[in-house]
């Protein structure tokens, strides 16, 4: 039993507990509409601002104890607590790796777009230890477990909404073929989810179980009542907890989907969060305590009022009667959306939710309290049936993902969980026929399955009905490796003919190798390895942050160290729970060892790197090693209890779901928080169990107590106190002198300031920094007036006054500036032509200042008072010149920051290659300063990343306006060579030897560009500097060099027609191909083409393409006929 505790102590436990329960509650559900980024860092950010709240309370906790009980910690506690050495390991490889990082900032912070450096990592690892340190009742594992299988309902229930196509939010992307839910990916939704379904299917398992255990359901309940509708009554009420919970989540949805505050504002972001959390909390009551406990319970209806609190703010704050848009001047609904009649329904759903909630409050205080706590028969086969349609809805969600990998974590989380359970069952309890003949069958079920899945990959003949289901269909290419997302992570881990990829990364450098590159760094430390080929399957110009491979992730990062760190971490919890289940120690470390050696097989044979298989054997060898050391496979004396059995068992198959889904995908916040979760209750599941003792005997002295539940057998025992003053059945003790209390109690409030000032200003500043940039966003690239293009600096202003070290922001600041300088020129220029001003003239032509700085830059409030005042500031202070080279000083800050992104020093080469082009003609000595600087921007960029052929492309295109002819084709033939099968490069080439005079040459280019893409010439941009009027100039004279010689022209049509060949049902490809044959005079050709091709559209809906066809076969028939 635990030592008697102050007030302080005990809350501060209990602050503790609220903060882990709502970050398992928060984060999965959480995401924000109103923040750029809308759901990753938005969790992070969450989750981090949570756990400092955690980490200040567990340090008053520390001090508070340390003083009143004499129980300071000692590292022997914590060196004999089950996994805190691999865990602290982990923490300490991140923080040194960040230390020798190539952007320490960067990783111990974390990248714009994910936010998952070390100070995020660490606060997982918090959540972890204080799960450890301070769970120590069984209410508070089942309130975990409970809160961690109910959170995964509202993202169950918007994953059917977006199945079923009505989903109130207008996202781009597909959700009904591949529903996203709360995570905004497939792939994350159902990552998360394979880590909750274990603990369902403990749920589920254990119910049954007490089920059969169970005694019947007794005549009459407390107060004499009949306990059959007694016990019915209470699970329906229950289920209206799920209910309220549900409905007003959607309905909160679907508000939020609605409204729009004035000037893009965000003053209701607090809303949805504010719901996930009030409703969240009436979880706390889905307990078989509440059927039992008093009427008059405090706890009991503190969430009732927290949800009656949120509803009152909306009300009054005007959410619910809100006007439609346009008013400028409050918030309003915005009807004009795309899914706003899926959403105008939203008071039905808060009344249905709130209508659930009052039923359950009226049946709280109405029904009779059953005798005991304990669930009777009915009870748990209520339950049991509840829990299979939670397990049954999980798998079809993880189905409607259609994302392979974590259905094969899934495969093989159920595989683990059922064979575990049917193993032990046969050996350690007495119904070992039953479980013996379950085992059986289930040996069968499973090899049935694994034959499935086998031919399903191996025959492409077979189940043919199943590979038109577009949820099983994808289960067929789990061996794809020469397309779709295979043939990415392949090209992303060992890079192909021209770079080894990851694999080259990490082995380009000893140091690397060893330390890692730093966490969150592989964006800009990949571009030099990265792959050309891959732009041909991703995003050209992108630069992979992750490699889709959790343990190549933590090589290249944080190196050897770090997958040491991995292993060992994962390992030792294989090994510790493998003892807890009395696997035998040789057998479990032969296990665990196999498991090691299966890694270092996969990066030898599959990633094709011996170097990386000897990292791998080595760590994973000595991971092994240093888990026994430490006592983790020590032999039990004597079996656990089956139902603790069954929870060691739900978390083995968490951790190897989670972890069988990392090799092939991305960790996210969810599944990170609840898989260093999981450990944790692993741990402590072990301690309950028995195993083992988690803490140390301590002292009491004198001092004010508060009284609280004890906890289960097995826990931190209470000693006596010093001198045998130990204090008796709820009486107190003496308390402590108000001198030495008062000091304490000062600085514990210090702490607590500290924490809240850390939550802002490291954590939600960062977020309120993100909504500001969304609305300069918006404002920037949706308007298309100075009045907009104002607003979007005034929010990028706030925005970087919030977050001055994020170069994205700088990124947009220069945009911002560019569009300013382009309004301020029209303006002044009409102004001009009105009103003649010397003056005004001078304005217009000021040249920039050499000394100028950002600084310089009106300030400016996102307020209408302020906006008007920094437009007239523009309009009347400032020339064109000048704001374009305060555009320029904003990138080179953004640049400044992040010096290892080519996207930088790429922008500036742009802006310097327009300016180049826009005075060419007034001020030629400037304008090839311009261009000098340009080229040179363009070549560092080239230098970041060599193997990017559109910004090598757009840098040797330069070359062309100083006339050095021999050094582009030179360059382009080079670029050409990296990725053969890019269009726009060869077209490049072509255009270099064109303008050199190597017309056979140009032809040969061109035709090779055309039979990639026929529509490269008129659709792609070859030069950054080229001027819109001038890209159909370029054309035309291509073509008319292509018909100075007949044996030209062959050879650039030929190009033509081997791309007709290739894609024969392609009519752009047809429809390109029949107009230039019309332009070169081919009218014989063209009339075949077009005859070809009208064959091909002959849909209704293809018309218009019809008539295009039609006019092009008259054309061509009169022309032959005249």
């Amino acid at each position: 039993m635990e030592p008697r505790e102050t007030s302080i102590s005990l809350w501060s436990r209990r602050v503790m507990e609220a903060c882990w329960l709502l970050a398992l509650l928060l984060i999965p559900i959480y995401f924000s509409l109103l923040s750029d980024r809308h759901f990753e860092p938005d969790k992070a950010v969450a989750l981090r601002a949570l756990v400092l709240v955690l980490g200040a309370a567990w340090i008053i906790n520390l001090l508070e104890r340390g003083q009143v009980q004499r129980a300071w910690p000692r590292w022997r506690d914590w060196r004999n607590a089950p996994l805190v050495v691999p865990a602290l390991v982990y923490a300490a490889v991140f923080l040194l790796t960040t230390l020798t990082s190539i952007l320490a900032f960067t990783s111990f912070f974390g990248g714009y777009n994910r936010l998952q450096g070390t100070y995020t990592n660490l606060s997982y690892m918090l959540v972890f230890g204080a799960i450890v340190a301070h769970l120590r009742r069984r209410e508070q594992l089942d309130r975990l477990i409970t809160v961690i299988i109910a959170t995964a309902l509202p993202v169950l229930a918007y994953g059917f909404v977006q199945f079923r196509a009505i989903d109130p939010l207008p996202w781009a992307g597909d959700t009904a073929a591949r529903v996203a839910s709360t995570m905004g990916n497939s792939i994350f939704v159902a990552a998360y989810l394979i880590i909750v379904l274990p603990f369902v299917l403990y749920r589920l398992t254990m119910s049954i179980i007490s089920a059969r255990r169970a005694a019947p359901v007794s005549a009459s309940n407390a107060g004499g009542m009949p306990a059959l509708p007694i016990d019915l009554a209470w699970m329906l009420a229950m289920g209206l907890l799920v209910v309220g919970q549900l409905a007003t989540l959607y309905g909160v949805l679907k508000l939020g989907a609605l409204l729009q505050a004035p000037l893009i504002g965000f003053g209701h972001w607090w809303i949805f969060p504010g719901a996930v959390i009030v409703t969240g909390s009436t979880l706390t009551l889905f307990s078989y305590r509440t059927m039992s406990g008093s009427r008059t319970d405090w706890r009991v209806y503190l969430p009732g009022a927290l949800v009656v609190l949120f509803m009152l703010s909306l009300t009054l704050g005007g959410y619910l009667t809100a006007p439609d848009c346009p008013d400028s001047t409050r918030t309003c609904y915005n009807v004009e959306m795309s899914t706003a009649s899926r959403a105008t329904n939203f008071r039905s759903w808060l009344l249905l939710g709130m209508g659930a909630y009052f039923l359950f409050y009226l049946a709280a205080l109405l029904l009779p309290r059953r005798s005991s706590p304990v669930p009777s028969r009915l009870m748990n086969v209520l339950a049991a049936l509840a829990y299979g349609l939670v397990t049954i809805a999980m798998v079809l969600i993880i189905f409607f993902t259609q994302s392979r990998g974590p259905q094969i974590g899934m495969f093989v989380s159920i595989f683990t969980f059922i064979t575990l359970l049917l193993l032990q069952g046969f050996r350690t309890t007495s119904a070992k026929r039953v479980f013996g003949a379950l085992l059986g069958v289930w040996i069968v079920v499973t090899l049935a399955g694994a034959g499935f899945l086998i031919t399903l990959n191996t025959n492409p003949a077979s189940f043919s009905g199943l590979r038109e289901n577009r949820y099983i269909a994808r289960l067929g290419n789990l061996l794809e490796t020469e397309g779709g997302t295979g043939i990415v992570r392949v090209l992303i881990w060992r890079g192909d003919e021209k770079t080894r990829g990851a694999v080259g990364l990490i082995t380009s450098n000893p140091l690397r190798t060893v330390v890692g590159w730093g966490p969150e760094t592989m964006f800009v430390a990949y571009n030099q390895f990265y792959p050309p080929r891959l732009a041909n399957y991703e995003s050209r110009g992108a630069s992979p942050d992750r490699s889709h491979q959790a343990m190549l992730d933590e090589l290249v990062t944080k190196g050897a160290l770090g997958l040491f760190s991995h292993l060992f971490l994962f390992g030792s919890f294989a090994i510790l729970m493998l003892r807890l289940l009395r696997v035998p120690r040789v057998i479990n470390l032969v296990i665990t060892g196999i498991f090691m050696l299966s890694i270092a097989a996969f990066f030898t044979v599959f990633l094709e790197s011996g170097e990386l298989g000897l990292i791998a054997l080595v760590a994973g060898l000595a991971a092994v090693l240093l888990a026994a050391w430490l006592g983790y496979a020590r032999p039990l004396e004597q079996n656990i209890e089956f139902g603790w059995q069954v929870l060691i068992i739900a978390c083995i198959a968490a951790v190897v779901a989670n972890f069988v889904e990392n090799i092939f995908g991305i960790p996210i916040v969810s599944s990170l928080l609840y898989t260093w979760t999981v450990m944790g209750i692993g741990v402590v599941a072990g301690m309950f169990a028995g195993a083992y003792a988690l803490g140390r005997e301590t002292q009491v002295a004198d001092v004010a107590v508060v009284e609280e539940a004890a906890p289960i057998a097995g826990g931190t025992r209470r000693s006596r106190g010093a001198g045998g003053n130990r204090p008796t059945g709820g009486r107190a003790v003496r308390g402590r002198s108000n001198a030495g209390a008062a000091p304490a109690r000062a600085i514990y409030a210090i702490i607590g300031l500290i924490a809240l000032a850390g939550v802002w200003f490291f954590n939600l500043d960062n977020i309120y920094a993100d909504m500001r940039f969304l609305q300069a966003k918006q404002w920037i690239e949706q308007g298309n007036s100075f009045d907009t293009h104002i607003l979007g600096y005034a929010a990028l202003r706030e925005a970087i006054d919030s977050a001055p070290n994020e170069d994205l922001y700088y990124l947009m600041y220069g945009r911002a500036l560019m569009s300013l300088a382009t309004d301020v020129s029209q303006i002044q220029n009409e102004q001009l032509q009105k009103e003649p001003s010397q003056q005004l003239a001078q304005l217009t032509n000021r040249q920039p200042d050499p000394n100028a700085s950002l600084d310089q830059l009106p300030p400016a409030n996102y307020d209408p008072d302020s906006i008007r005042e920094v437009a007239q500031k523009f309009a009347s202070s400032y020339g064109p010149l000048q704001i374009l080279d305060f555009a320029r000083l904003a990138l080179q800050e953004a640049q400044t920051l992040n010096p290892g992104n080519k996207d930088h020093p790429a922008n500036l080469g742009r802006l310097h290659a327009s300016w180049f082009r826009n005075i060419e003609r007034v001020d030629a000595a400037s304008a090839q300063s311009h261009l000098d600087d340009a080229i040179k921007s363009y070549e560092a960029a080239h230098k970041i990343a060599p193997q990017d052929v559109e910004l090598a492309g757009q840098w040797v295109m330069l070359y062309l306006y100083k006339q050095d002819y021999d050094r582009a084709v030179t360059e382009m033939e080079r670029i050409a060579d990296l990725d053969p099968i890019y269009a726009p490069s060869f077209a490049r080439l072509g255009e270099a030897k064109r303008r050199q005079g190597d017309l056979p040459g140009a032809a040969a280019a061109f035709s090779e560009a055309v039979a990639l893409d026929p529509r490269v010439l008129t659709n792609s941009l070859l030069d950054v500097a080229e001027l819109p009027s001038e890209r159909s100039q370029r054309y035309q004279d291509t073509l008319a060099a292509m018909q100075s010689d007949p044996a030209l022209l062959d050879t650039f049509l030929d190009g033509y027609a081997r791309a007709i060949a290739r894609r024969p049902q392609d009519v752009s490809y047809r429809q390109v191909y029949t107009q230039i044959l019309s332009d070169t005079g081919r009218f014989q050709q063209g009339l075949a083409q077009a005859t070809e091709a009208l064959a091909l559209v002959q849909q209704p809906e293809q018309s218009t393409l019809r008539e295009t066809f039609e006019r092009f076969v008259a054309y061509f028939e009169s022309r032959l006929n005249s």
